[in-house]
């Protein structure tokens, strides 16, 4: 038996086609339901958890031998306090910072935190 190849897509594409191509509709709508354009998906932002606070990111430059003793004091409170108590550098750097600005709020005296400064420098 010496069947003739045809060639489906090359007459469909030269529209030689005269007879009708069985699942030439669904390949259409295939090919329409590809082509259309996609809605994007708008997805609500996720909610953070009510307990905790939002943070800012910021940049601030420490001196080598005080960025030295912290990370070594994190990594030691990490190896004594881990798991029970979540140590990092940034935490403890909030802690410190809140403790010297809650005191300079109470001796409202900007010339004690100078001389401190004048002494750091």
């Amino acid at each position: 038996m010496n069947a003739v190849r045809r060639d489906v897509l090359g007459e469909l594409f030269s529209g030689e086609a005269h007879e009708t191509v069985q699942g030439l509709e669904e390949l259409n709508a295939l090919i329409q339901q590809c082509a259309a354009p996609q809605k994007a998906s708008i997805t609500a932002p996720k909610k953070r958890p009510q307990g905790r606070c939002r943070v800012r990111k910021a940049t601030h430059y420490l001196r080598p031998e005080v960025y030295d003793r912290l990370e070594a004091a994190s990594q030691r409170l990490r190896d004594e306090l881990a798991p029970h108590v979540r140590v990092s550098k940034s935490r403890l750097v909030n802690l410190a910072l809140e403790q010297l600005l809650e005191e300079i709020r109470r001796k409202d005296d900007p010339r004690a935190v100078a001389r401190l400064l004048e002494e750091k420098s």
